[in-house]
């Protein structure tokens, strides 16, 4: 419950990351997500679906709640975290 660890095949460049889990907030949703993954092979993507149909539900989903840019949440937890790590404001911010 304290970090994400992604595989290097997930990830950008083929290298893995550590994402810490820094709120309590956090750490029920990754809890609850461990709930449908009970096995290291599990997936959260729907047996019989594949990626792109998991892909195309999250981004209905998305549209329906107006979020347009759903990886934005990404550059706000990036920067966050440097302000967190730091204690100064991200030079792009």
């Amino acid at each position: 419950g304290t970090h994400v660890e992604l595989q290097p095949t997930w990830c950008k460049g083929g290298r893995g990351r550590i994402v810490p889990v820094l709120s309590e907030e956090a750490r029920f949703w990754l809890e609850q997500a461990k709930k449908l993954a009970l096995k290291p092979e599990d997936s959260l993507i729907q047996k019989g679906k594949q990626f792109i149909e998991q892909r195309k539900l999250y981004d209905n989903q998305n549209e329906r709640a107006c979020v347009k840019h759903p990886h934005g949440f990404r550059h706000t937890y990036a920067q966050n975290r440097y302000f967190m790590l730091t204690g100064w404001e991200c030079p792009k911010r």
